[in-house]
Order: C-alpha cells, then structure tokens, then sequence
C-alpha cells in the first residue's frame, strides 16, 4: 500500500508539472523570432513576424534591451547577484509584452528604425522547438525510476535510485520550459521553475552518490564510514543555493 502511495503521489505531481508547464507556454507571449541572446541580434523570422532577419533589437516599449532580458537558460548565470538580477530582467520584458501593440527600437541594416507588433499567444508552436528532446529525456528518467521501484519495492535502493531519476526528470522538464518560452513567461512561474531547476541537479548528483554507496561492493565500506552521506549531501547541496 505504501508503494502504491508513493508512485501514484509521483506521477500526480510529474503530471501535474508537465500540465502547467503546458498550459505557461501555451499562453506566453511571442513576436516570431529566433534571437541571439548575447548580441539582441535576429537568427530567423515566422511568417506573421514584424522582424527581419539580422535585425538587433535595442529597445521593447522603451526598455533598453540588455542579453538578460533575452536570455532564456540559467546555464550561463555565475553568481546569485546574476541570478536575480536576470529574473528581474526577465520580469521587465514580460510586463512590456502585455500590450497589444508594442514599438520595438532596432538596428537594421546599419539604421536606427522603430516597428509596431502585437506580440501573440504560443499555441502550440513550442512543441515544434528542438528542446522537446528534454521534455522526452525527463519522462525517460521519470519512467525508468518509476518502474524500478515498482518492481523493486520500497528497499533503500530503489527509493533513492527513484528519487536520483526523479530529480533528474525535473531538471530536463523545468529546463525544457524554461527554454522553449520563446523570451519571456509569467514572471512568477519563471521564477520558480529555474530556482527549481538550479536546487534539482545538485541534489540528483548527491543521491547518485549515496546510491553508489548502496552497491553490493561498496556497501560495506558506507556502513564502517557512515557520516560519509551527510558530508556529501552537505557539500554537494550548498552551492546550489541561489
């Protein structure tokens, strides 16, 4: 019955991340474009876009455009001072998208030119984007950790190999969210899923630790050296802290 209460409580809660996370970027707001981050500079153009290729974006709704405000992976954020100062970033851009019709500043072919669009909802154009691939690594991980514990039971081994693959699971789902916004989703959910994202890899990495410890070779020496699991958790945990 346990084991029951435990898969069933996991595939609520990935269900219920996967319906979120869809209906985030079903509503998010989008102009058409695929955009260079560092340079603000247009890669390509759906159909229905104001933008032309090689355009730079310098201003939206008159905020300066900085690579922040564009930027949609927290792979590249160094330190907790970027780390807030990139969620505000992104907070900005999206209150500047609410309107209807916003003016867009930008450089095109070597002129200053200002254009008016009227960004659009997502619909379903983000599952045509290449990082679906994580989505589908994340319920590979999610399955895999689901079905050993089913067949396994609730033996020390197979929860933690289940919650390593859960987390593992939740760090290619909040990424691939966090990704497939073309530039900007609701401020708080952005938010959230990145945080999550940052705190779920370290702590993947440190219950495949104590899992390799459990190992029929190893297990021995993890039972001489116990204080062992709360070194490694304490040290692999911290630097994940936002």
């Amino acid at each position: 019955m346990r084991k029951a209460y435990v898969i069933g409580g996991s595939i609520i809660a990935f269900i219920l991340l996967l319906t979120i996370s869809a209906i985030i970027l079903y509503r998010a707001p989008i102009i058409g474009i695929v955009i260079d981050w560092r340079t603000g500079r247009v890669l390509s153009t759906a159909s229905w876009s104001s933008f032309q290729p090689d355009d730079r974006i310098l201003a939206i709704s008159g905020l300066k455009v900085r690579p922040f405000h564009l930027l949609t992976d927290n792979i590249h954020i160094k330190s907790r001072t970027d780390l807030f100062s990139w969620l505000k970033a992104k907070q900005e851009l999206h209150d500047r998208l609410q309107n209807s019709q916003i003016p867009i500043l930008l450089e095109r072919q070597g002129k200053i030119v200002e254009i008016v669009t009227g960004p659009r909802k997502a619909s379903l154009s983000f599952l045509q984007d290449l990082e679906l691939v994580h989505l589908i690594s994340g319920l590979f991980f999610f399955l895999i950790g689901t079905v050993t514990l089913y067949k396994a039971g609730l033996r020390e081994q197979a929860i933690l190999f289940h919650a390593m693959c859960l987390a593992l699971s939740i760090v290619f789902e909040t990424n691939a969210t966090s990704l497939m916004a073309e530039i900007a989703l609701p401020p708080v959910y952005f938010d959230w899923i990145n945080i999550i994202n940052i705190l779920a890899l370290p702590i993947g990495n440190a219950l495949l630790l104590h899992f390799i410890l459990l190992l029929p070779r190893k297990r021995k020496f993890l039972e001489r050296y116990p204080i062992l699991v709360p070194i490694f958790y304490g040290f692999l945990l911290p630097p994940a802290q936002p």
